[in-house]
């Protein structure tokens, strides 16, 4: 079973790429978290370079 803490930092983790879905109280709680276990450094690191891989892509035209 997983710790409520680790749901909820995987919840704002998520979260933190949508501007201003953050208060700065969850901001700062994560950013807690995030100092103190790799693990999920390590997460928040991989999913910074999907984000930033995933601007780099060419968006589709609309069909008429």
């Amino acid at each position: 079973m997983m710790d409520p803490t680790c749901d909820q930092a995987k919840t704002l983790m998520a979260a933190a790429w949508t501007p201003g879905e953050l208060d700065e109280a969850q901001a700062s709680w994560l950013r807690m978290r995030l100092a103190g276990c790799a693990s999920w450094s390590e997460d928040m690191e991989s999913l910074s370079n999907l984000w930033r891989r995933r601007r780099d892509l060419p968006v589709p035209e609309r069909s008429a």
